[in-house]
């Protein structure tokens, strides 16, 4: 991890004052720490893989004379510790220092083991997770201290500034894979979670101020807070902290003030807070797209943020104090379950909140267990009412919480009984063994996906996807180096599969996004569907009809535990009345989105490593039939940038040349069909702003994953992918011309990626076709053939034209006149918008 860039620079240069001042006795040359002295990977979030392996590419500072200076991690350990007496520095001196007069307790002895009993490479990982502990505590203090003095214009800039510093430094362990030993202070998290440091109360005063001194920043730091309160979300410790403070009237009340801007609608298919974290963990794992450099910045908190994201926060945080109320009264009658299952079923917020609280306190699953594991000759409503909770917030817990983040012994113990062995299956662990594994059944939940194509109606198809969700997040948690990448190669070798691991991804892919799109835009008309040219390369039509397999028909209220097979039946039946179509398909539709972004976050990780390794491993290889071609001058008849690896192939009827044709063809075609639903969201505003089923979030952080994956791929292919992007882009554009306005922008995306100095190793799309004529010439005629003269896309393609400009002169646009029948358009110009869809 680098420090400097992820951790001390955020905090003390882009957002505060403090870089001088952060009580780790190395004045200002904290900024000095040097990645390659802080291995560890415990750090930002789109550095996730193992140092050696790692796909970022700004990992090339040798030369570069601010990291000249280096302090080891441990450098920065000691010097912020409490000495002891013999002058040593002092770990248990410390920890004692900072719990001292608080009310929660703390095992301070425990936390000091945990730095003896770890082997070096740990330890380094625990020492930065605590050096960020300290950090944020010297932060919180001094926050403190600005709000208890008299407040003037200037004492709000600093609170306001370090408030900023302090959700910024706070942000980085969260935005580790969840699987990580470190993720969300997993260690320390308990420390920060003690009344004195707590950040919530602090910074929440500072946005009640904020109007009073006309602070232009208020919608940042108001996104950043919501962002903070989601995080408290995934640490058990923290998650007390929060409900604490929430719990105070006047705190609860200064909430809802700072977030009441908004319309209280209750956002019936919107998810919670929990949602919102997901997609900012997901946006952390690109490595090419446009954010990559612009992570810190309101681009990325633009794209995560929903336009209703106050009643989010509002309706979150209402749900988890009223279930703490619920929880807080003795007993467990039916009444007061009763009471539970009226707020888990009135929307996704309360459901996403309960399984949250259930997750953090336990106790309530504990006790809908007993009931329902008790004998009994008759099965009762509370049996009823206890098991259909159990098994809903099991499902969600096992779907969305890594195992290894679940503490509870006990809690283990049940939702694996609770939940049914395919969900057990496509995670590849066993009762003995909560670690993951991709395994013959995860991979093939995939194949079910190729194996039915177009033939099933996936919305409906909730099984399916909740399994396909499980196994894609399994394959995710796992994809974390090179070598599980040729594990997971290997797995689908010795399965027989005809298929490599990109091409079973683009093949679901495309599925999945077909599939999706014809669900939100279906009734918008035929020029919102995907073009059917599209899916001729997956070849599905070869595919012959496969019945269902076994594992779609099952449940957690028709499959589990034999014991409580009778309470499941019964339960199934009580509450048949909840699966409507109209509900069924709501939460379909919302699986499936799930999967297609999994499945686009899964893609380009394998395209990073493709692209990262390739070279040097020859993964994709091209032609070799012609190595003297490459010394032949005859070959080049115009100029010398003609020379490229096209002329590598012989013939295009040769099998190398088809083989990487046909993935190529898979890889653009899956792209360009999710790419299609990105391109809806633009082009249908009404539609889209007229339901919470559609999920702009959802949309952008989608459109990004394909940038990134698509910029790996042509990175991989060189000048054969450009030529092969261009050409598919032209065919498919001329067919669908409403692909234009997305294709361009994804054209203007990879363009903007300028070679630098600072990755020598990284060859952009800019430096390949400045390479080559043939593709610069290819610019050209994509924006003589599609520029509609008023996007900034295009724009953009010609502000790139003139610094690589193609030695073909532009063609001459033939001039000529158009006549339109307005007789014939004005019915349909007059009608309603209802009429118009149904068109």
């Amino acid at each position: 991890m680098n420090l400097t860039s992820d951790i001390v620079h955020d905090a003390c240069t882009d957002e505060s004052p403090l870089s001088a001042d952060l009580n780790l006795e190395l004045g200002s040359n904290a900024s000095s720490l040097s990645s390659s002295e802080l291995s560890s990977d415990s750090g930002s979030g789109n550095k996730r893989l193992s140092p050696e392996h790692r796909v970022d590419p700004d990992h090339e500072h040798e030369s570069d004379p601010d990291l000249s200076e280096l302090y080891t991690i441990e450098d920065v350990f000691n010097s912020a510790l409490i000495k002891d007496r013999q002058g040593s520095a002092g770990v248990l001196e410390t920890l004692h220092s900072l719990v001292q007069g608080s009310h929660t307790k703390v095992d301070v002895d425990d936390l000091a083991r945990r730095f003896t009993d770890a082997d070096p490479e740990t330890k380094d990982k625990l020492q930065l997770e605590f050096v960020t502990v300290l950090t944020i505590i010297k932060l919180s203090k001094e926050l403190n201290g600005v709000l208890a003095s008299q407040m003037n214009e200037l004492s709000f800039q600093k609170a306001a500034t370090i408030s900023l510093a302090a959700m910024g430094l706070f942000k980085y362990h969260f935005q580790l894979q969840q699987t990580h030993p470190n993720f969300g202070f997993k260690n320390f998290g308990s420390l920060l979670s003690l009344e004195q440091y707590n950040l919530v109360i602090p910074i929440l005063k500072t946005l009640v101020l904020a109007p009073k001194y006309n602070y232009t920043e208020l919608e940042m730091i108001k996104q950043r807070f919501m962002l903070l309160v989601a995080m408290h979300l995934m640490n058990k410790y923290m998650f007390d902290a929060l409900l604490s403070s929430f719990a105070q009237k006047d705190i609860y009340t200064m909430f809802t003030h700072v977030f009441a801007a908004e319309s209280q609608t209750p956002l019936m298919a919107s998810g919670g807070l929990h949602s919102f974290f997901e997609n900012f963990n997901h946006c952390e794992t690109l490595a090419q797209s446009s954010l990559c450099e612009d992570k810190d910045s309101r681009t990325l908190f633009g794209i995560l943020f929903p336009p209703h994201y106050q009643r989010i926060a509002t309706q979150s945080i209402e749900a988890l104090l009223k279930m703490d109320h619920l929880c807080a009264k003795p007993g467990m009658s039916f009444e007061k379950l009763n009471e539970v299952l009226r707020l888990y079923l009135e929307n996704d917020i309360n459901s996403e909140m309960i399984s949250l609280y259930c997750w953090h306190k336990p106790a309530l699953l504990n006790i809908l267990h007993k009931i329902v594991d008790v004998q009994s000759k008759n099965v009762t409503n509370l049996h009823k009412v206890s098991y259909y909770l159990l098994a809903n917030i099991s499902e969600f817990l096992i779907t969305n919480v890594p195992l290894i983040n679940i503490e509870d012994r006990a809690l283990l113990v049940i939702l694996l009984k609770i939940n049914n062995s395919n969900f057990k299956a496509s995670l590849g662990i066993t009762n003995d063994s909560y670690t993951y594994e991709v395994t013959e059944t995860t991979m093939k939940m995939l194949f079910e996906i190729v194996d039915q194509n177009s033939k099933l109606e996936y919305p409906t198809e909730l099984n399916l996807l909740s399994y396909l969700k499980v196994s894609l997040k399994n394959i995710d948690y796992n994809l974390n180096s090179f070598e599980s990448f040729l594990n997971i190669a290997a797995l689908l070798n010795d399965m027989g599969c005809r298929l490599s691991i990109h091409a079973l991804l683009e093949n679901v892919q495309f599925v999945l996004s077909s599939s999706l799109n014809n669900e939100l835009f279906g009734l918008v008309g035929q020029s919102a569907r995907i073009p059917e040219l599209l899916k001729r390369p997956f070849g599905f039509e070869y595919i012959p009809p496969l019945g269902k397999s076994n594992f779609i028909f099952e449940n957690n209220l028709n499959m589990g535990d034999e014991s409580l097979k009778k309470v499941r039946a019964q339960t199934k039946e009580a509450f048949k009345f909840i699966q409507s179509s109209t509900y069924r398909r709501v939460k379909g539709t919302k699986l499936l989105q799930d999967c297609v972004l999994l499945c686009a976050i899964v893609k380009s990780k394998v395209y990073n490593f493709l692209r990262e390794f390739n070279d040097e491993l020859g993964l994709m290889k091209f032609s070799t039939e012609q190595k003297s071609a490459v010394k032949d001058d005859t070959m080049n008849k115009f100029k010398q940038r003609t020379f490229t690896q096209l002329a590598l192939f012989k013939s295009q009827h040769g099998l190398d040349y088809k083989i990487l044709n046909k993935s190529v063809d898979l890889n653009l075609a899956a792209t360009l069909s999710s790419l299609k639903i990105c391109g809806n969201y633009s082009r249908f505003p009404e539609v889209v702003d007229s339901s919470s089923l559609y999920d702009r979030p959802f949309c952008n952080i989608l459109y990004h994953y394909q940038l990134d994956s698509l910029l790996s791929y042509l990175l991989v292919y060189k000048e054969f992918g450009v030529f092969s992007l261009f050409k598919m882009m032209k065919t498919v554009l001329l067919s669908d011309l409403t692909l234009i306005p997305i294709a361009s922008k994804v054209l203007s995306n990879l363009v903007g990626f300028e070679n630098s100095s600072n990755k020598p190793k990284i060859q952009y799309v800019t430096s390949i076709i400045h390479q080559s004529d043939v593709l610069c010439s290819l610019v050209r005629q994509f924006v003589e053939l599609f520029d509609d003269a008023r996007s900034s896309s295009f724009r953009q393609l010609l502000d790139f034209m003139k610094v690589h400009p193609s030695p073909i002169k532009p063609s001459k646009i033939p001039k000529g006149t158009v006549e339109l029948d307005l007789g014939q358009f004005l019915p349909y110009l007059e009608s309603g918008f209802e009429k118009r869809q149904a068109v």
